[in-house]
Order: structure tokens, then sequence, then C-alpha cells
């Protein structure tokens, strides 16, 4: 039924990447939970109204809430789909992730103000003077009633679940998933509501306040998983490593291409990504053909790994026995100082008069692994300045150990290191 739904309501549905077809993705599963909830609001209300039954009013009134969740998903969904502008020249693709945020506030007040309401009704309860654990039996149409609408309320609350889920998946779609979060914690609501109903009718005593308060943890969880899933996509998540891989292995395969690093791709959703790379590539090679494989290769990513990716060309000395030993001797000190430092991008710059060494290192300085006056050295130096400690240690090092004579009798003016932390690239293991 929901592929039905999907070929008929959306044309060209198989093209998810494209930000229209989102959109409209975007718009039926709104626009399908919109009128379920709207029917549930004018059922419930109207039920309760007329057999004065509180439960069914509040619950009615719950669905409006949804009602606000479905139009902050249809309003996301609307401004995503704009093209970029001079503001906003990366596009409005994140506003799909404001919205689940915004989502995740309407499920986190929901679950305060149920407890709320909740626990206020059980101090109320024990305050009165003459409390009892027993309430008068429920009318006949209420025992026949108040089921069929709680009932009915849970079947189309799950097939918006199912709905919002399908769509979601199909899109990869945060926005969508949270509607259906919040769908499923509106069965597991009504659900318990029934489940005191029923309890009630045989025990004569009340558990709808203490249910209450127990399935509004559970929904208070959920909005949390939520408002962490926005805000990490927000803030920005590393791909899948299989994703990366295959992406580097796709650009190692083209001819000339000698090396991969110093990777980073930003995404703005699930279907706009954005990408630098540095590829090494032979010295030799001319200034042209460098420039038409680094054309090759991005428009390869775009069309098979849809990212908008920026390509760098490192030079690297090839069948250069004087790089080599120079190469393999900081490999060997640097390992020496640090086995956790990594180095590419080592070139030499040779004259009749000097030779310059010039490389990159990717230090580990993640907090975990750094030591307890590390960290506060870190915390009170910040990232960059921590960094261009390490820049300076990392040069005196080398330099003390030419003192020494570690690099035979080359005449070296200076050694060109440029320190990177290795936390802030996706691809950290160089190839040497």
């Amino acid at each position: 039924m929901f592929n039905f739904l999907v070929k008929k309501c959306i044309k060209d549905y198989q093209n998810t990447q494209d930000p229209l077809v989102r959109a409209k993705y975007g718009y039926l599963g709104a626009t399908y939970g919109l009128v379920v909830n709207i029917f549930l609001v004018i059922f419930k209300v109207t039920v309760g109204l007329i057999f004065h039954s509180f439960a069914l009013i509040a619950d009615g009134l719950n669905n409006l809430s949804d009602c606000m969740s479905n139009f902050i998903c249809i309003f996301g969904f609307n401004l995503s789909k704009k093209p970029a502008d001079k503001k906003h020249p990366y596009g409005h693709q994140k506003i799909e992730y404001i919205a689940s945020l915004m989502i995740s506030f309407v499920i986190l007040g929901l679950s305060i103000l149920t407890v709320y309401q909740a626990s206020t009704d059980i101090y109320e309860f024990f305050s009165a003077e003459n409390f009892s654990w027993f309430i008068q039996p429920y009318s006949q149409t209420e025992l026949i009633l108040t089921p069929i609408v709680l009932s009915v309320s849970i079947l189309l609350k799950l097939s918006m679940v199912r709905f919002s889920f399908f769509l979601g998946n199909k899109i990869n779609s945060l926005s969508l998933k949270a509607i259906g979060k919040d769908s499923l914690n509106d069965v597991i609501l009504t659900s318990s509501i029934l489940l005191g109903f029923i309890i009630t009718c045989f025990t004569h005593i009340s558990f709808d306040s203490y249910l209450a308060i127990l399935v509004s943890a559970f929904v208070f969880y959920s909005g949390i998983k939520v408002f962490l899933d926005a805000s990490n996509q927000l803030i920005g998540l590393a791909p899948e490593k299989e994703y990366v891989e295959q992406l580097v292995k796709n650009i190692k395969s083209f001819k000339g291409v000698l090396g991969v690093h110093d990777l980073e791709i930003r995404s703005y959703n699930e279907a706009s990504f954005f990408g630098s790379v540095h590829i090494e590539v032979d010295e030799t090679m001319s200034l042209v053909d460098a420039h038409s494989l680094m054309d090759d290769i991005e428009h390869y990513v775009k069309i098979n790994n849809n990212i908008n990716l920026v390509t760098h060309v490192d030079p690297i000395s090839v069948n250069n026995k004087k790089a080599d030993i120079f190469k393999k001797r900081i490999a060997e000190l640097l390992n020496e100082y640090d086995k956790n430092i990594n180095f590419h991008d080592f070139r030499l710059v040779v004259t009749n008069e000097f030779i310059k060494v010039i490389f990159d290192c990717l230090v580990d300085i993640s907090k975990e692994n750094l030591s307890k006056k590390e960290r506060r050295a870190l915390n009170k130096m910040g990232y960059m300045e921590y960094l261009h400690k390490y820049k300076i240690e990392i040069t005196n090092y080398l330099e003390e150990k030419y003192k020494q004579k570690q690099f035979e009798d080359y005449e070296i003016v200076e050694f060109v290191v440029n320190v990177e932390p290795k936390e802030s690239y996706i691809l950290s293991q160089i190839e040497q």
C-alpha cells in the first residue's frame, strides 16, 4: 500500500537525491500524519465532551500537539528544498535537521507536561481528607465506547508509525523518523490509557496517573534521542568507514594517483555532501596533466559518490634515492619521538647550497589519549597554540638529531614541519 501511495503521489520517486523529490516525500508523510491527527482530535474531543471523559479529551489535545509536529515537518521540507543563494552558498538542506530539533522539543515538552499533570493528580488524591482507592464503576456506554475510541486511535497511529518510518528510510530523513517516533510514543501513551482503563474496570482502582508517569519517562528518553540525532547532524558526523574506504578506492583507481590523505567530508543532509582531499602525484607530472587528472576525479566522485569534491595536488618525489633516505630516517626518528605520529606530503627542496625537508604530521591530541597534565595544557592553550607547541618540539627534536650527525653529511638548512590534529581528518592512516 505504501509503495502504491509513493508511486501515485511522487513523480520521479526513485530520484531520492533530488531536493524537490525529498520535499515531496516529506509533504506526503507529514500530510498523512496531519489528516490522521486532525481526525483524532475531532473524534476524541467530541466523544470526550459528550460522555464527560477527561482522559479522552486530554488524549485528543495530545494529538493537537502532534499536528504541530506535522506542520514543522512540512515547513522544514519546504525551506530545505530552496536552492543556494548568496547568503547560503551550500543550500538550505540543514533546515531539515532544525525541524527535527523542534519536533524533539515538542516531544520533550509533552512528556514533562504529562508528568506534571499526573503528579498533580496523585498529590490531590492523597491530599484529600477522606481519599479512597476505589472509584465509581464506569457506565455501560463508557465500557463500550472508550475501548473502541482508544483502539481506533492506536490503529491509526500505528499506520502513521509505519508510514513515517517507511518514507524516512526511503530518503534517510531525520524529520520523518522523528514524526514516526512521536507517533510511536502516542501509541504507547494511548495503550497505557487503554490498559489503565481495563485494569480499573476489574479492580475499580485507577492506575492512570502512575502509568502516565512511567510512559512519560519513555517519551522523554525518545525525545532526547531525537534531539541528539538532530544535534549531531547539525554539528557534523564522520561518514561510515566503509563509505570512506570505497571513496578512497575509487580515487586510487585513477592512473597517476600515488596516495590519498587529508580527506574531509561535510554533510548538509543525506542528499548533499561536500568534501576536500589531497592527492599525491609524481612531481614530474606536468601542470596540465595534473589538472586534467583532478577534473576527472572530481567528476567521477560527483557522479558515483554524490560528493562535491575539491582536490588538492601534492607533488612527491618518485624514485629519488636521496628523498627515500631522508624519508626513511624521518620515519624512524618520529617513531622514536611518538609512535602515534603519522606523516605525509614529504618533499625535498634541493639546491647546490642547501636541502630543505618539508612534511606534514598528524598528531593524536584526543583528550582520552592525553595525560592529565597534557589535557590541562590543551585546555589552557587552545588547539592552535597547542599544535604550534607540538610543531616547535618536533622541529627542535629533528634539528637536535641533525646536530648529532644522524642525517649523514647533508647540508640541511631547515626542517619545515606542519602539524595537524589527526581527529580532524577521516583518513588519518597514510600509506608511507
